[in-house]
């Protein structure tokens, strides 16, 4: 893509700037586990396995009888927060991932971070974050995560930049998804969950294999 250079660009975390070592499927089973523990299991039968966390959980919301819905929520989302924070405690950023938002912000470029992670595992993982990002905006700051792209506009808001002139990097197709539907370009990276066929199938307008090597691709090798 030629003569695009954003004033904005807003990142994924897990798998975009830091190996994490998330187990999605591992963290559905803590969340069933919860709801054992809280629920009939007839209900609890309800609860797709199939499906990311915060998804499945929002699907099975309206069944929970009104007197039991806010505990079980706190318990849930307390559950979900131990298991990022424990994984969190064993990741690190990329080596690139400093280097490269250096770049960024010697241009004059504006950086965030729109996350379905909670903020301390961010914490753990970047502790000087403050240094590099004007914002970050994880599942707990919006009303609807990504995909969806009101988390990006929420973020983008905040830096006082238009979609238009942002770009949104991630590793997963969702990330490109939510990049296209803010109205953003997108960037995909091949460091975390994505394959290099369903990120291609997403069409990116521009796809690396990490942070580092998108770099030369807007002009910032």
């Amino acid at each position: 893509m030629q003569n695009f250079f954003p004033k904005a660009v807003l990142f994924d975390f897990d798998g975009t700037l830091a190996q994490t070592n998330l187990d999605f499927p591992l963290m559905r089973v803590r969340v069933h586990e919860a709801l054992q523990k809280l629920l009939p299991a007839a209900l609890v039968d309800r609860y797709n396995l199939q499906k990311p966390a915060l998804e499945a959980m929002k699907e099975l919301g309206p069944l929970i009888p009104d007197e039991r819905a806010g505990e079980v929520r706190s318990r849930v989302e307390q559950a979900i927060i131990d298991f990022e924070v424990e994984a969190a405690r064993n990741g690190r950023l990329y080596p690139f991932t400093r280097p490269a938002l250096e770049r960024f912000l010697a241009r004059n470029v504006k950086i965030g971070i729109v996350t379905r992670n909670c903020i301390q595992s961010v914490d753990i993982v970047f502790p000087d974050h403050a240094k590099y990002c004007s914002v970050i905006r994880t599942r707990h700051d919006v009303s609807q995560v990504k995909p969806h792209p009101e988390h990006l506009w929420s973020a983008l808001a905040h830096m006082q930049t238009a979609p238009a002139d942002a770009l949104m990097v991630g590793d997963h197709p969702t990330d490109i998804k939510a990049g296209r539907d803010a109205g953003c370009k997108s960037a995909g990276v091949l460091t975390g969950a994505g394959t290099p066929e369903n990120m291609r199938a997403a069409e990116p307008d521009y796809l690396a294999e990490d942070l580092g090597k998108l770099m030369p691709l807007l002009n910032l090798g």
